[in-house]
């Protein structure tokens, strides 16, 4: 973002703006680039779920207890990480946007409540690293079901080739 687009921001508090801006947007990055990651544990779950409703009878037989056991795991951690998502961005996405949008207006706004916006801005950062902490730490749980869950597969395929 350019500090340009901030016509109404105090011109001795453009430097804070920036400040604030350039951790916003770190802020942003980690937050996609953990999205990303979450993506792809989650569609590694509904291929597990896909790989057992597709198998055949014996497969399943051999596969549904265990297997179900932890992605069920899994899943109730997808459930809480939504959770948490959902309570960021109805909440502190949402009064960061609405700052930058109060900052970018054409209302004057006091020399206070303009850095009281820019804090908001600013803190993030913070706020996403928090954030991410907590939730990565389910994600990375939610992975070791599904690690399992492929340990386990894996096991059984060689259960099964020896009993033949």
């Amino acid at each position: 973002m350019n500090p340009n687009d901030f016509p109404r921001v105090w011109p001795d508090m453009l430097p804070r703006l920036e400040a604030a801006l350039l951790r916003y947007e770190e802020g942003v990055a980690n937050m996609k680039d953990f999205k990303k990651k979450y993506t792809a544990v989650k569609n590694k779950a509904k291929r597990i779920e896909k790989y057992l409703v597709t198998a055949d009878e014996e497969t399943r037989k051999y596969y549904e207890y265990s297997i179900l056991d932890k992605l069920r795991l899994a899943e109730n951690k997808f459930i809480l990480i939504n959770k948490k998502l959902k309570r960021f961005k109805d909440h502190e996405q949402k009064y960061c946007k609405q700052s930058l949008k109060l900052l970018k207006g054409s209302a004057a706004m006091d020399l206070n409540t303009t850095r009281w916006h820019i804090q908001g801005i600013a803190i993030y950062n913070q706020k996403v690293d928090s954030l991410l902490r907590e939730i990565e730490d389910m994600l990375r749980i939610a992975k070791g079901h599904l690690a399992r869950v492929d340990e386990m597969k894996k096991y059984l395929a060689q259960v099964r080739r020896r009993r033949r």
